[in-house]
């Protein structure tokens, strides 16, 4: 693009596509955590009544409901993360950093239901240890907009907005969120 085109706002040649893909993983993410947040009826932490071989009647959590629905938002957190560090926007950036910080916060408690923080800041979740731990600790962790999952929930809309909002901005920032200039003929980019 010449200084022209940028000014005339013809900045179409900036490649937005790592923007839309920050903003599809972030909206994956919120997605998975809404599921896991659902209070109620429409909880998966509901608990169902089960009969077992006995004829016995006990009310019990259908874990593996709740391990898929943990095994989709640690994809997609492990997503949202990966395509992060890929972005040079700092806004962007700050708020991946906070919700890596906030999850970290959380590792003992995550390693004690089965999740282990990988040295790259991704989740790997045990499903056998996960199925043997204590629903109500993975409840807590998971469900209502106060456990980890509303914060790291939170910080993908964030991303999401911030993102969505760059891609599809005719304005005069690029890709990158950085103004560009144009300054005796020359182009260059200065961060805000």
């Amino acid at each position: 693009n010449s200084a022209y085109d940028v000014l005339a706002g013809n900045t179409n040649s900036f490649d937005k596509k790592p923007l839309v893909e920050l903003s599809t993983k972030a909206d994956a993410l919120k997605t998975s955590s809404e599921a896991l947040m659902k209070r109620g009826s429409d909880s998966l932490f509901q608990k169902k009544e089960v009969k077992d071989e006995t004829g016995a009647i006990t009310s019990q959590y259908d874990r593996d409901k709740i391990f898929q629905a943990v095994k989709s938002f640690t994809e997609d957190y492990n997503a949202l993360v990966t395509q992060t560090a890929k972005t040079d926007n700092t806004s962007i950036l700050r708020n991946g950093v906070n919700m890596i910080q906030n999850t970290a916060s959380y590792e003992e408690s995550l390693s004690d239901i089965g999740i282990t923080i990988n040295e790259d800041n991704t989740l790997s979740i045990d499903e056998e240890k996960f199925k043997k731990a204590d629903m109500l600790d993975v409840k807590s962790m998971f469900n209502g907009s106060v456990s980890m999952t509303g914060k790291v929930y939170q910080k993908a809309a964030d991303i999401y907005n911030l993102s969505a909002n760059a891609a599809s901005s005719n304005s005069l920032y690029n890709n990158n969120a950085a103004y560009v200039n144009a300054l005796s003929g020359t182009l260059y980019n200065s961060y805000l």
